[in-house]
């Protein structure tokens, strides 16, 4: 490094390589490297311990925490396959219709839940819709049906993204990033505003 580089610039660099070696090599537990920081920076002095814990109590980290809590108790109690299943009634059985509601259904836990984490909950309502085969594999025998429920979920997550702040994580930084540095207040179902903000 430069010699005129700052300590703290030092520090920081130094910290940034221990823990992105940890992380890919998981020498220690992922928790573990997480707290490095929180110790090595008041211990060098570079930062003062409240403002290093002050950026582990951000109310964005506690956003993200919150909705990913959500989408395991959602997992965890079945709750995207009642929701798919009621929009499935209600719409129909025809092939067209089920597509539609299950992409209600995505769309709906993506205003909750991160739009990634709900298509990985509805894939495996998809597979059963579709006969219970890999419609990812080419040599499966599946029908166009099954392919086709799985485009319409890949894109009704991806519009969901817009819904909420916490439809997306991209949403959350965008909403910290305007707090801190512009001072404006966004709401929880601004997504959509935030998208075309810039």
């Amino acid at each position: 490094m430069p010699d005129e580089l700052a300590i703290a610039a030092r520090v920081t660099a130094a910290v940034v390589v221990l823990m992105g070696t940890w992380w890919v090599t998981e020498a220690v537990p992922l928790p573990v490297t997480a707290m490095v920081p929180l110790i090595a920076f008041p211990a060098t002095q570079v930062f003062p311990l409240d403002e290093v814990a002050g950026s582990y109590a951000s109310e964005i980290i506690f956003l993200l925490l919150g909705g990913f809590l959500l989408a395991l108790g959602i997992q965890r109690w079945n709750l995207h396959r009642r929701i798919a299943i009621l929009i499935v009634l209600v719409v129909g059985t025809k092939p067209s219709r089920m597509i539609l509601g299950l992409m209600m259904a995505t769309a709906a836990l993506g205003m909750w839940v991160s739009n990634t984490a709900t298509a990985l909950m509805m894939i495996p309502l998809v597979r059963e819709e579709g006969g219970g085969r890999d419609v990812g594999d080419a040599d499966s025998g599946h029908s166009q049906f099954g392919i086709g429920l799985m485009i319409a979920i890949a894109y009704a997550a991806t519009l969901s993204a817009c819904d909420s702040i916490i439809a997306s994580p991209g949403n959350i930084f965008v909403v910290g990033y305007l707090q801190e540095t512009v001072g404006d207040q966004v709401g929880f179902y601004c997504g959509c505003c935030l998208a075309f903000r810039f």
